[in-house]
């Protein structure tokens, strides 16, 4: 799966996808436990699910303010 097949044309972000390649990247790792690495990907998943809220809501923020000269 390819990074950029994470994301929907509408930009809403696929959780599942985001968590298979995050899960399949640590994977490289090599001799480390399978439940670790599924651990590991759902904590990095949440916290990429997080930082790309908080960028879109300051986006969003960004968006409504009037530029000043």
């Amino acid at each position: 799966m390819n990074g950029q097949d994470t994301t929907k044309p509408t930009k809403r972000l696929n959780s599942a996808a985001i968590m298979e390649l995050v899960y399949e990247w640590l994977r490289m790792i090599p001799k480390v436990n399978k439940f670790f690495l599924e651990q590991e990907a759902k904590i990095k998943t949440d916290k990429l699910l997080k930082y790309a809220e908080t960028v879109e809501s300051d986006a969003a923020v960004a968006a409504n303010q009037p530029k000043s000269a």
